[in-house]
């Protein structure tokens, strides 16, 4: 399920932690979801809510009221990536944080992530949550096209999420592909569908379907490639058409 997300308030350990993620973040590339929580469960890190007043700090200007940290400090205890991890179990899976801007907007953001348990040895004690995850998003999409040669959609509840097709085309893609989406059924015993074949802007496209699963393994929506057979078959012909210039 989504988890809605507030922005965490200030305190001492937060602001610690805090500054060695920013730190961090300064000295190597970090993934876009970076959360920590202390032994439990209360959120002391967030990325997609630095504290703004180590920020303005930083960059040598006074805080945005705007972007100040408001209300009770989150508590993670009841993710079930987390509850899981604070038994000192780590879990990977999709991730939907659901966040509420300050206009009031509800913004999803997609991850597949990773969730360990901060321990100070090995099955030592467990001291927090480390939560690391990728967006399923435009430009993920389009590092996946150039390693396959292969058009990508994200879907979530049947709805387009993300695609390398433009996000104009997004209605058009859903109302064509969701009612080809495999039911749930098929993921017991199955890690992709069978291939389907698909007209998509006047050409033609084989596709396959896999599942984007959460941390409980429930479904939360799926991945599609299509390959496209009209790019294939003009390959074939100029390679057919290269072989008997050889060959004279």
């Amino acid at each position: 399920a989504a988890l809605d997300v507030r922005k965490p308030k200030s305190s001492a350990m937060s602001a610690t932690v805090s500054e060695l993620c920013l730190d961090l973040g300064d000295s190597v590339k970090t993934p876009p979801l970076f959360i920590v929580t202390d032994k439990t469960g209360k959120v002391l890190f967030d990325s997609h809510h630095p504290p703004e007043e180590i920020l303005a700090l930083r960059a040598g200007r006074e805080p945005d009221p705007n972007r100040k940290s408001s209300g009770e400090p989150v508590l993670a205890d009841g993710w079930p990536n987390v509850k899981v991890a604070l038994k000192g179990n780590p879990t990977q899976g999709g991730f939907l944080y659901k966040d509420v801007q300050t206009s009031g907007k509800e913004q999803v953001t997609a991850y597949q992530a990773v969730t360990y348990p901060i321990q100070n040895r090995r099955g030592g004690d467990v001291l927090g949550v480390l939560i690391l995850g990728v967006a399923l998003d435009k430009p993920l999409a389009e590092n996946m096209k150039k390693m396959t040669d292969s058009e990508i959609v994200f879907f979530i509840n049947k709805q387009v999420f993300a695609s390398t097709w433009p996000e104009d085309k997004y209605q058009s893609l859903a109302t064509k592909l969701s009612p080809m989406i495999p039911s749930a059924e098929m993921w017991k015993d199955n890690l992709t569908s069978p291939s389907v074949q698909v007209s998509l802007n006047e050409e033609m496209y084989q596709g396959r379907f896999a599942p984007f699963r959460d941390t409980q393994n429930q479904l939360l929506g799926n991945y599609a490639i299509l390959r496209s057979e009209d790019k294939a078959l003009a390959v074939q012909k100029n390679l057919q058409q290269t072989i008997i210039i050889i060959g004279i």
